[in-house]
């Protein structure tokens, strides 16, 4: 039996498409049946003396969001290891450790007994080298993040926006929010360059989280006195990535979202207050095969983001750069 644990089934788009993503690994590439493989929490106390193999999933290993999400999921980990006798962390993204407390019980922990019988699956090179600065010998690997892998929704082409550059009169830009996001400064500035911004762009505000995003997008839109569209993810990955690929160009406050524009071929750029985590996206691990889309096109800083758009406009041209 595999049990695979993370934040699932709670409205987060990354997650579940995460989820998704690590299913269609154990059971179409390497024909795991179903039956074989529960879904922690909801399933993981009914069949908790039978565990082969324990797979947690995500960023789980940061205290940016709260302390307690660190030392819930290192909980977590040690009793995988005492059912398992090891686990496995997919899709893994170490940090930002932002406390020192939090930094020094992650090493303590990462080099006890039990922190040795975990194996990492880093997303990228930001988390590869903490690790590496924490536990020296632990057990890992680099690995793009599941989400590259899986197949579009139903089979389908994804979208590709180079395709309608005829028809380039009111070009679609998508900001997905990240609700965790408390610095008034970072929101102000958002808020006046997405009110500067809206005036040649279509604008929609794309809600990943929407419970925990929602107070974000009114407050986004009370700072810039105006109301915009909104796309929510409401529990289905497939309609959610349909709306995003609708999207000209994506500005994402969030990792998954970032990664769908990528696989789309859509311009993404990235933004964070805190730079531990714009560093990961900017060291993410890419697949050494082509993409489903186009892409990639992945543009970092929201200056040179709002240039190519400035561009784009003018000239009515799609064409896709990536901007060191």
């Amino acid at each position: 039996m595999i049990a695979i644990g993370g934040h699932f089934g709670f409205g987060n788009f990354g997650d579940d498409w995460l989820l998704q993503a690590i299913l269609h690994d154990l059971c179409i590439r390497r024909e795991i049946s179903k039956k074989h493989i529960v879904v922690w929490p909801r399933a993981w106390p009914r069949s908790i003396r039978h565990l082969d193999q324990i797979i947690l999933a995500g960023g789980l290993l940061q205290d940016a969001t709260s302390r307690r999400n660190l030392f819930y999921y290192l909980g977590i980990a040690a009793l995988g290891v005492g059912l398992a006798g090891r686990v496995e962390l997919w899709g893994s993204s170490l940090g930002p450790i932002r406390s020192l407390i939090s930094r020094s019980c992650l090493g303590a922990f990462l080099n006890s007994r039990v922190g040795k019988r975990l194996i990492f699956l880093l997303r990228d090179h930001a988390s590869e080298n903490l690790l590496k600065e924490l536990a020296p010998g632990a057990h890992s690997a680099l690995r793009p993040d599941p989400t590259f892998f899986i197949p579009w929704p139903n089979a389908k082409p994804p979208v590709d926006p180079a395709a309608d550059a005829t028809e380039f009169r009111a070009p679609r830009l998508g900001v997905a929010l990240n609700g965790s996001i408390r610095h008034w400064q970072f929101l102000e500035q958002t808020a006046r360059w997405i009110r500067g911004v809206s005036s040649w762009l279509d604008v929609s505000l794309i809600l990943a989280h929407p419970e925990r995003d929602r107070p974000q997008a009114e407050t986004l839109s009370r700072l810039s006195g105006a109301s915009y569209n909104k796309v929510e993810y409401r529990g289905c990955v497939e309609e959610f990535l349909a709306a995003l690929s609708r999207q000209t160009a994506l500005l994402s406050f969030r990792l998954h979202p970032a990664i769908a524009g990528l696989r789309l071929g859509i311009a993404t750029a990235t933004v964070y207050p805190c730079r531990g985590f714009t560093d990961k996206i900017a060291t993410m691990a890419l697949p050494d095969h082509p993409m489903s889309g186009p892409g990639p096109a992945l543009i970092g800083a929201q200056d040179q983001f709002l240039e190519w758009l400035s561009e784009s406009v003018a000239t009515r041209n799609l064409a896709q750069k990536v901007l060191s």
